[in-house]
């Protein structure tokens, strides 16, 4: 399994993720992972969620898993059932003009450093005034 990640280029981190996945499941099982039926794919999905595992987490596991059962094992049709949780949207909390008081944005454009949501203010820089008709060239030619 190892040699086919290194193979795949994946990040030292996700390796690790993956072998994480599947030790969980040899634990799980008390046998090796390879042994594994559905049924016993599903307990352990329901296992990690009873557990308070978190979507994240889980989602983690299923894709470490559909990689040793496709790729080092060649089982794919395993996984074919198990399918990702699915992550609540979040809205993410944005302030309107009317909602920020003059307090408010001058703290945040002292706290910046002078900028306004960690933008600084630099006036424009002026073109130099070249003739009419005189670009600037990308390469030197001398004669």
């Amino acid at each position: 399994m190892r040699k086919r990640k290194r193979k795949r280029k994946l990040e030292p981190r996700t390796q690790e993720a993956y072998v994480r996945a599947v030790r969980k499941l040899a634990a799980y099982l008390h046998r090796p992972p390879d042994t594994a039926t559905v049924e016993d794919l599903r307990n352990l999905q329901l296992h990690r969620v009873d557990s308070g595992t978190s979507p994240i987490t889980l989602n983690a596991t299923l894709t470490g898993l559909r990689f040793f059962f496709d790729i080092t094992v060649g089982h794919l049709e395993l996984m074919a059932k198990m399918q990702p949780v699915k992550l609540p949207r979040t809205v993410p909390v944005v302030l309107s003009p009317q909602g920020c008081t003059p307090d408010r944005r001058g703290a945040q454009r002292q706290a910046s450093g002078g900028a306004v949501g960690g933008l600084r203010r630099r006036p424009a820089r002026q073109r130099s005034h070249r003739p009419e008709g005189h670009r600037r060239s990308g390469s030197s030619t001398s004669q």
